[in-house]
């Protein structure tokens, strides 16, 4: 399973988020969106130790089980420490994620 980390960003885009809160876009695949709910609400305390916060979860119109779920997380580096803990992994299994996910780390563009 890959999974986009801040460890495989650029060093200028380590630089700009070293810092600075940054928000994190997962999209996956799973095998039934309500077999993945029940292992994704399993997995809160995982999330909240991490300090993921969840701004929301939701399902493409077309393929409801075509899950993205939005969050915030304090910097790059706490973002890539969620992403390679054992207990996201074994979460995203249970919870029957098809394939790898799509993994965007943002930061807010300038003005």
């Amino acid at each position: 399973m890959f999974i986009a980390t801040a460890s495989s960003m650029s060093a200028a885009e380590k630089d700009s988020t070293q810092g600075g809160k940054v928000t994190v876009v997962v999209t996956h695949e799973v095998k039934d969106y309500a077999s993945w709910r029940k292992a994704y609400n399993m997995d809160a305390s995982n999330r909240k130790a991490s300090g993921f916060q969840i701004l929301g979860v939701y399902t493409d119109v077309k393929n409801p089980n075509m899950v993205t779920v939005i969050g915030d997380f304090a910097s790059a580096a706490a973002a890539d420490s969620f992403m390679v803990n054992p207990k996201l992994k074994e979460a995203m299994e249970k919870g029957g994620v098809i394939g790898k996910p799509d993994v965007k780390v943002l930061i807010p563009g300038a003005k």
